[in-house]
């Protein structure tokens, strides 16, 4: 493979291990706050989910239509910026309030970032190496899922929320490093000046036509969404 498809992988390592930092470190030290702590919990799940419900839709028309690689660098800053200024507040509540903003935002972040990324794989490595490509991805991934909940449990254990926050912040920073070196010219990329708010339901039409004509797609996406019906119950249950 490619340097660059080597900088996805890494990008995407380092994103992962974030994830978990900031999803394990909010949820143990919310928890840990009693009865209103678990209260609190539950609206810092919800709203990520309904985020995601609501802004998803429009994720990968943007990524149609404007440059992934911009994209992911301005998702990656603003979500590093925001973790970053998050671990300097010292007072509980604003804490509080502070995370269930932060959630949001990254959830509308990762909801155009996600088909960014998606996307510009397929310009940046060779169609014979993707199969190569998603299974060195997803063996790195799954590495990572298994001992990032060890890092986070030791950064929580023996430091605070604050420095989660900041180590959270640093994987952001890097990740945008990561894709700010990835090649500047995306000749797949749509013109600018085409694009209208017309465009973006006239889009999401025709992705609901071709997969509602595709039954192979509709049903694989039916039994995906069954699936994660029943995790998103798990996780917020699981605290």
């Amino acid at each position: 493979m490619n340097r660059y498809a080597l900088q996805l992988i890494s990008r995407g390592a380092v994103n992962k291990i974030g994830n978990m930092l900031y999803d394990y470190g909010n949820s143990v030290w919310l928890a840990s706050m009693g009865t209103i702590g678990q209260t609190v919990l539950g609206i810092y799940q919800i709203s990520e989910l309904v985020t995601s419900i609501l802004v998803n839709p429009f994720g990968g028309v943007i990524s149609d239509r404007f440059s992934r690689r911009k994209i992911l660098m301005t998702t990656d800053l603003i979500c590093g910026i925001l973790c970053l200024a998050i671990s300097f507040i010292r007072n509980d509540s604003w804490m509080i309030g502070a995370l269930i903003v932060a959630n949001i935002v990254q959830a509308i972040a990762f909801a155009f970032s996600r088909p960014a990324n998606k996307a510009i794989i397929t310009e940046l490595v060779e169609k014979d190496e993707l199969v190569l490509y998603n299974s060195r991805l997803e063996l790195v991934l799954q590495v990572v899922s298994v001992s990032s909940p060890v890092l986070s449990f030791l950064v929580l254990q023996f430091s605070s929320l604050h420095l989660t926050l900041l180590l959270d912040a640093l994987t952001f920073f890097i990740a945008f490093v990561l894709v700010a070196l990835l090649p500047k010219e995306e000749p797949m990329v749509q013109d600018k000046k085409l694009f209208t708010g017309k465009d973006i339901f006239a889009d999401i039409k025709d992705g609901l036509h071709y997969i509602w004509h595709q039954k192979e797609i509709f049903f694989l996406l039916l039994v995906a969404s069954s699936v994660n019906f029943f995790f998103a119950a798990f996780e917020f249950l699981l605290p």
